[in-house]
């Protein structure tokens, strides 16, 4: 899955912006296109950066040591975990896959191949956040692209039908082979095809985790939190709700939440 996501990253990038957006912005000025290759290279980077961080950054393991000398409740909340055989803190969740337990554990993500916990939650709806912005420039750019020049393609596609032969089962592949294979006053059919395809698909999964996943830090809880206990009081306090994305983001102005992070969260270092 980790291998499939890459792949429909640089598929989306390089049959954007290296072989459709370069036809479709030729006639632009300077720095219309110079705006434009900066923006591509801003996604394609972050996107890629924040995948990478959720897929290789410890999400949070309980680390397990031996027991030292323990103070008056110091392992108040704890609770056994039997995959584990030892004691778990309090917000970790034992993984089944992962086989480890993962403290504020959202849940386990195969296209990450990693479960997605206090140590790369934030990476990965940061991901989510770039990734669903990505897809959305593309789709914007292309549609704008092709209804500016709808009365130019559908000229193309009516001068292409005037020399085929007549449509039968026999020249329908035919048919689909010129179609498909002809560029449209800069638009590469196969191209647009694909990629609009691959936009639309990506757009609906990441969007849809993106939204959940901003409900779930609006109202403090994971995924696995939320199952747990669907009795919890509606609303919660704007108290609660800052703390929550501190504790994902980290303390500063909202608009560095989606500027890449180079170093992970201090790790959790309780003695269990």
């Amino acid at each position: 899955m980790v291998l499939f996501v890459l792949a429909a990253i640089n598929t989306i990038s390089v049959l954007g912006v290296f072989y459709i957006y370069p036809d479709f912005l030729g006639s632009a000025s300077r720095l219309t296109f110079s705006l434009h290759w900066l923006s591509c290279i801003w996604l394609w980077t972050n996107t890629l950066l924040n995948y990478a961080q959720s897929v290789l950054r410890d999400p949070g393991f309980v680390a397990v040591r031996r027991l030292g000398n323990i103070g008056p409740g110091a392992l108040e909340g704890y609770r056994f975990c039997r995959a584990c055989g030892k004691g778990k803190p309090p917000g970790s969740h034992h993984c089944r896959i992962c086989r480890q337990c993962v403290y504020d554990m959202d849940h386990h993500c195969p296209f990450i191949g990693n479960c997605v916990g206090r140590g790369n939650r934030r990476s990965f709806v940061v991901f989510l956040f770039w990734s669903t912005v990505s897809v959305s420039y593309v789709l914007a750019v292309t549609v704008t692209y092709c209804l500016d020049h709808m009365d130019d393609i559908t000229q193309n596609v009516n001068d292409i039908l005037a020399k085929l032969p007549p449509l039968s089962e026999r020249t329908l592949p035919f048919y689909i082979t010129r179609l498909v294979e002809h560029s449209y006053a800069g638009v590469h059919l196969h191209a647009a095809s694909v990629l609009l395809l691959l936009c639309c698909t990506v757009f609906s999964m990441t969007g849809s985790l993106l939204a959940k996943q901003i409900r779930l830090l609006r109202s403090g809880e994971t995924t696995i939190s939320r199952l747990q206990d669907r009795k919890r009081e509606s609303g919660t306090s704007a108290s609660a709700k800052t703390s929550s994305c501190d504790k994902v983001f980290g303390i500063g102005p909202w608009w560095t939440w989606v500027l890449p992070q180079l170093y992970p969260h201090r790790a959790v270092t309780k003695t269990v």
